[in-house]
């Protein structure tokens, strides 16, 4: 029998100039903040990643949410939302690419041996749900790059931060996209979901 076919979203914040940092460098995402702590933001979280049964992270990424997550999840006075949000992260089964990393102490969560294109292809044979990168822009682009993204979560900020790292590059033949759902979250921010066009 056949394993079903599963889908890689890629879900991130974007700058209405294309940026996932600022020009202060990989840490300047300040202006993330007032859009993400939105009750539309949180839902869309909790949306997106209903599904998902695997989840890619890079390793700062990694090293944030896991010295913020767990604490969440058994805080009677957190947002619902990210309560949901904190029992998920934390049971779901966790995949870290780092190059400078020697372990990783969070339960459920094991180093990537592979590059990222290597490992969703591995993971694509095996049974589960969504797999899903939790705002990994270098994890992202080498899957965009690769062909191996299903679908695009993006939360579109209004905010244009003049400078810092874009998501997307020139690179391979382009590709189509078709929008699925949509959405507006308190603070103006839109919540979009684009599956990828499959052409023959």
């Amino acid at each position: 029998m056949a394993v079903q076919q599963r889908t890689v979203v890629a879900n991130i914040s974007l700058s209405l100039d294309g940026r996932v940092t600022g020009p202060g460098g990989e840490y300047d995402m300040s202006w993330i903040v007032p859009h993400a702590v939105s009750g539309g933001a949180r839902a869309h979280m909790v949306s997106v990643t209903r599904a998902a049964t695997t989840a890619l992270l890079g390793r700062k990424n990694y090293q944030g949410f896991a010295g913020f997550w767990p604490a969440v999840a058994d805080d009677e006075g957190a947002d619902p939302d990210d309560r949901a949000f904190a029992r998920w992260l934390d049971g779901v089964e966790k995949i870290v690419f780092s190059r400078t990393l020697e372990r990783v102490d969070w339960d459920n969560a094991r180093l990537a041996t592979a590059d990222p294109p290597t490992v969703v292809k591995e993971l694509r044979r095996q049974e589960g749900g969504d797999i899903i990168v939790l705002a990994s822009s270098s994890v992202i682009r080498q899957l965009l790059d690769a062909g191996e993204v299903d679908r695009l979560s993006i939360t579109l900020c209004p905010e244009l931060v003049g400078g810092g790292d874009r998501l997307f590059a020139d690179g391979p033949a382009g590709t189509s996209w078709s929008l699925t759902a949509t959405s507006t979250t308190g603070s103006g921010a839109l919540c979009l979901l684009y599956d990828r066009v499959h052409t023959r």
